[in-house]
């Protein structure tokens, strides 16, 4: 499991946030055939998991042949939990604010384990532009907000951290080893922000700074389509440097 360590997984965890995953691309009802084939479980371990999330309120049973569905519970739990998050109650005014000034996708995220998780998202009113969802990880070698966490790091550590990456071939300008990541993590921390140009995605670039909250390391990022991008690096690289100023500790 990416980020943590020598865990092993929860089967059972695992099994509910399938489910949950799979309701949300869907987009409409499902039989406990098919969620068992999902799942690749005996109906009848399938059937005591649905009846667990039914009896909580977290789905419900149509009628017969056609299935179950989530409840807004599942939204409604969600919606309470976002809005007491500390950390994007202090990020969220600041990220609608530079996605309208720049009008580009704001990202606010945290170093989490060996890679990079999206806390909140503003996207980008763009009809081009780049899509990102909340709860969606990244790797630390192949993009600016992983360049911005690294970098935040105390030397010995990030060194440390580099030793474990995979370093993955996203695209084909990925960094490909720890001397490179290192070398474009001091150029970083020389200007002051840290940049990704299509070593993530092809055609996206991305500026990013870390941010101390709570000693927990941030990181705000602006990407968008490298054409539009490349240009800008030092003008976006200020403004979010001020920005950060503002939530936290840059």
């Amino acid at each position: 499991m990416a980020g943590a360590g020598t865990l092993t997984p929860v089967k059972s965890a695992q099994r509910v946030l399938d489910i949950f995953e799979f309701y949300a691309e869907r987009g409409s009802p499902a039989t406990l055939s098919e969620i068992a084939s999902l799942l690749q479980m005996p109906k009848s371990s399938c059937l005591a998991l649905l009846s667990t999330l039914s009896a909580r309120g977290y789905l419900y049973e149509m009628r017969a042949q056609v299935g179950y569905y989530p409840t807004r519970r599942w939204f409604d739990k969600a919606e309470v939990i976002t809005a007491r998050d500390p950390l994007i109650a202090m990020a969220r005014p600041i990220l609608s604010r530079l996605r309208d000034e720049l009008g580009e996708t704001l990202i606010f995220a945290k170093l989490s384990g060996r890679q990079i998780v999206y806390l909140d998202v503003a996207e980008s009113r763009e009809v081009l532009r780049y899509t990102a969802v909340a709860g969606q990880t990244k790797p630390l070698h192949g993009t600016a907000s992983g360049k911005a966490a690294l970098g935040a790091l105390p030397e010995p550590a990030r060194r440390t951290m580099m030793a474990q990456l995979d370093f993955d071939r996203l695209t084909p300008r990925t960094l490909q080893n720890a001397e490179t990541l290192e070398q474009e993590i001091r150029h970083g921390q020389a200007r002051g922000f840290h940049v990704s140009l299509g070593e993530n995605v092809p055609d996206a670039a991305a500026v990013a700074v870390a941010i101390s909250l709570n000693q927990e390391i941030c990181v705000l990022t602006a990407a968008g389509l490298t054409r539009r991008l490349e240009h800008r690096l030092d003008e976006i690289g200020e403004l979010l440097r001020r920005a950060a100023a503002q939530i936290g500790k840059p």
